[in-house]
């Protein structure tokens, strides 16, 4: 699993121009996750709200708050997380907390959404299980958790031996996902490719979509 030191380092180095910071390629992924849950809100679900773990700059979570839900963002990075609470710090329908594992959010925060984009893939498969289940205890009955990642089938992931160019670090893809929710109150939604055009490596990347409906078990 990626460190806090790790995470920190990149952020100090590169908040401004690291390739996920960037919005250019995330409308599809925000027309993928607006799909599945414009609807919830729109059927009258009370008191909605949205957890974008491993936020990135926030933009994702912004979005949703703008549509009326209130979002927490969450990110392992304190360094990064300054820098968001200085961002939103007008943005009072958002919570912003510095988090290394879902058990690290506030006791007694649930959820109706909960969106884990391309946090996976950095995380050894060992660790899934711990993470999964953490999630699960922060989802309402009902809810959603959406889990993206490198696909099995992407190019570099194949070419590259599993390691990031960016980062220098062994990354791992998601497709084994599935096999880490047998004992957890999960039906798969959806399992989906998806090919994004990523700005850091100048070409489509193959992505894996998951999304899981908590069970009222």
């Amino acid at each position: 699993m990626y460190s806090k030191v790790f995470w920190d380092n990149i952020y100090k180095k590169h908040y401004s121009d690291a390739p996920w910071m960037d919005d250019s390629w995330r409308t599809d992924v925000y027309l993928f996750f607006d799909e599945l849950i414009s609807p919830l809100m729109n059927n009258g679900v009370e008191n909605f709200s949205l957890l974008d773990y491993g936020c990135g700059n926030g933009r994702m979570g912004l979005l949703f708050s703008k549509k009326g839900m209130a979002v927490d963002l969450a990110d392992i990075s304190s360094v990064l997380i300054e820098k968001l609470r200085q961002e939103y710090a007008n943005e009072t329908n958002m919570n912003i907390y510095e988090t290394e594992t879902p058990n690290d959010l506030p006791k007694g925060k649930k959820y109706n959404v909960i969106i884990v984009r391309n946090v996976f893939h950095h995380l050894n498969p060992q660790v899934w299980g711990l993470f999964l289940k953490g999630f699960s205890s922060r989802l309402k009955t009902n809810g959603l958790l959406f889990i993206s990642g490198w696909d099995k089938e992407d190019d570099v992931i194949r070419q590259d031996n599993n390691i990031a160019k960016y980062t220098g670090h062994e990354t791992w893809c998601i497709n084994d996902l599935p096999d880490y929710i047998n004992d957890l109150p999960f039906s798969i939604v959806k399992n989906e490719k998806l090919e994004i055009y990523v700005p850091e490596f100048k070409m489509n990347r193959k992505f894996r979509f998951f999304v899981l409906n908590k069970l009222n078990k």
